[in-house]
């Protein structure tokens, strides 16, 4: 693995969406955060603490434009 790039991932679930409920280590992830990967159902406020992140928002709405769950997976 010599001469790779390595990351760390981490998946934060955000419970029932309120901003008050998120862990430290879920803040502390997302202030970290060079990307966060979100969906539709994530409360904007949220967001907010990953403020230097890249956002890219996967989410999907019925009938609407959606992005392909293999591409979500990538």
């Amino acid at each position: 693995m010599s001469g790779q790039n390595t990351g760390i991932v981490t998946l934060v679930g955000a419970g029932p969406g309120d901003p008050d409920l998120l862990t430290i280590g879920a803040l502390r992830a997302l202030e970290r955060a060079e990307v966060v990967v979100f969906d539709n159902l994530i409360c904007p406020e949220i967001l907010e603490h990953a403020s230097a992140a890249e956002l890219i928002d996967v989410g999907k709405l019925p009938f609407g434009k959606q992005t392909a769950q293999e591409t979500i997976n990538g």
